[in-house]
């Protein structure tokens, strides 16, 4: 009985040290990843970049040390590959919000991603009315001497659009 029981307890002892290491691959939880962000990006740059600098610091401090532990190490630079990604995230969704700020496009901030597909699928619309209106839209150009050769109700028709013609004199 004291075996199966000790055997039971190492068993679960292992388990609960594997479940702590996470492989590099592995994916953290957005809700866990989201517990204690900054809600403003550029401030969370910040703090990541701190977080990542203090990180720094204590791994050259471990291997600087002769009885470090090589897990310690491990682990350390496991949290600053996990930071780096992070980091990048972070630059990658500033650099989209200053392109779609740029560019008109709308900006996902703290929507969904249906409720952003969905926003974003008008404004391509809107777009591709804007452009059917401006190419629907094109300026004729008359000199003068062609406009005053035109019979008289064509140049009052032509004079009462000037957002389609233009004379040049």
């Amino acid at each position: 009985m004291k075996k199966i029981l000790s055997i039971l307890f190492l068993s679960l002892l292992g388990a609960a040290a594997f479940s702590q290491q996470a492989p590099e691959e592995a994916n953290v939880s957005p809700a866990l990843s989201k517990a204690f962000e900054n809600d403003d990006p550029k401030l969370e740059l910040q703090r990541l970049q701190g977080k990542k600098n203090q990180l720094e610091v204590r791994l050259t401090e471990l291997k600087n040390a002769a009885a470090s532990d090589s897990t310690e190490i491990n682990r350390v630079e496991g949290l600053i590959k996990y930071l780096d990604v992070k980091i990048e995230a972070v630059e990658n969704y500033l650099s989209s919000v200053e392109y779609a700020k740029q560019n008109g496009m709308p900006e996902q901030g703290s929507m969904t991603d249906e409720e952003y597909q969905i926003k974003f699928q008008e404004w391509k619309k809107q777009q591709a009315e804007n452009e059917n209106k401006q190419e629907g839209e094109v300026k004729t150009t008359l000199t003068r001497e062609e406009f005053n050769k035109l019979p008289k109700e064509r140049q009052d028709r032509i004079l009462s659009m000037p957002d389609r013609y233009t004379i040049i004199d």
